[in-house]
């Protein structure tokens, strides 16, 4: 997994993917975080949860939470960035 393809969240197919995809989300907020709409921890929460209610991930995906739970848990935290 790059940098280039992060945000095609069904490459993360094992632990090691997604603690990649962990750091790479960290190195962001330091790099970019002035672009990210969540910058506190509160309001990351926050916008998870959002979004979570919003797109009805959870009711949505719930057989892909079975298949592939890094790969939404990855979701979630990459949706944090950016949801309002």
């Amino acid at each position: 997994m790059t940098k280039m393809d992060i945000d095609n969240f069904e490459q993360i197919n094992s632990p090691e993917e997604f603690l990649l995809f962990l750091k790479w989300l960290a190195q962001d907020y330091q790099i970019n975080g002035h672009h990210w709409e969540n910058t506190t921890i509160d309001s990351y929460l926050e916008s998870i949860a959002a979004w979570c209610e919003d797109s009805r991930f959870l009711e949505n995906h719930d057989h892909h939470w079975k298949e592939k739970p890094l790969t939404c848990i990855a979701e979630l935290f990459h949706a944090g960035k950016y949801y309002e």
